[in-house]
């Protein structure tokens, strides 16, 4: 009798643990997931305190619209990391490295005359990264939450990587205000 009660409670405890251990589990996470996280954070920071400057410093009505087009989109993206991160048991930074530090702090020595073009510029390089970073996280990330946040998200990127490409083709935007919206970059 005392092995059956004794196997029935072991048995009992087993079935009730291992939704936990699933759970904990699942909330571990990974060097990649912290990575990734990391990554995510920074690059959104960069883009939202770089398109608030924009909007103060650029000379081109399309760079200042593009600018407000990234404050939203990575605002909301934001806030979405940090529920996915929180999911995943992870802190999301709310500072910038020193690598997007630096490069905020270039955009900020920027003269009004070339403000435009490294505005773009960076645009390009940050989108370009970021747009890796949520591909290759998307395909292999092991973090549900984390990975359902970057497939969502990878549209959205790859929509403004295009967009500041498309802007970076359009002519020299460091000539100002008379390259603004509509310029075909041909010369006249």
């Amino acid at each position: 009798m005392i092995n059956r009660t004794t196997l029935a409670a072991a048995a009992a405890a087993a079935l009730l643990a291992s939704p936990l251990v699933a759970q904990d589990a699942k909330k571990t996470a990974t060097g990649a997931d912290r990575t990734f996280v990391t990554g995510a954070a920074n690059g959104g920071m960069l883009e939202i305190q770089s398109s608030e400057l924009a909007n103060i410093k650029a000379q081109r009505d399309d760079v200042k619209s593009f600018a407000s087009t990234l404050i939203k989109d990575h605002t909301k993206a934001n806030e979405e990391l940090k529920a996915a991160a929180q999911k995943a048991g992870i802190t999301v930074p709310s500072k910038m490295d020193t690598k997007h530090q630096a490069q905020m702090d270039r955009l900020k020595a920027a003269t009004a005359a070339n403000f435009d073009r490294a505005f773009i510029d960076t645009q390009v390089t940050a989108h370009r990264e970021a747009v890796g970073l949520f591909r290759d996280y998307s395909k292999t990330g092991r973090n549900d939450a984390l990975r359902t946040f970057a497939e969502r998200t990878l549209p959205v990127l790859e929509q403004h990587e295009t967009t500041a490409r498309d802007m970076q083709k359009e002519g020299s935007p460091a000539t100002g205000a008379g390259a603004g919206a509509g310029s075909t970059g041909k010369s006249k």
